[in-house]
């Protein structure tokens, strides 16, 4: 775990790449269901594509913006809720030393 933190403090410094965190205190949250993904096109003619995974393992696609634009919402409103991007590699490094510790019953 603490390597896999580790190359995402790497990973966050590139400029294409948003990384955010979900905190506890947010309590439950759509995406807590199963992993969905909305894909969004620059050309006002796409459709956004939706990518579904349900407990079943199938994975669903939807280009239909009656069934995109709910999970759309969905994940702007986890945007709000998470940690905001600038604060992630905080975040990380917060864990971290908590690991480096021996917390989380974890020694070193």
């Amino acid at each position: 775990m603490i390597r896999q933190m580790e190359d995402m403090l790497d990973v966050i410094k590139h400029p294409n790449v948003t990384v955010q965190f979900m905190p506890f205190r947010s309590g439950a949250y759509r995406a807590m269901g199963g992993q969905f993904a909305v894909l969004e096109f620059d050309e006002p003619s796409d459709d956004n594509l939706l990518y579904l995974e349900n407990a079943e393992g199938s994975l669903l696609y939807y280009e239909n913006p009656e069934r995109t634009e709910p999970y759309l919402r969905h994940f702007q409103d986890m945007e709000r809720a998470a940690t905001p991007p600038h604060k992630a590699a905080d975040a990380i490094n917060a864990v971290l030393s908590i690991y480096r510790e021996g917390g989380f019953g974890i020694t070193i």
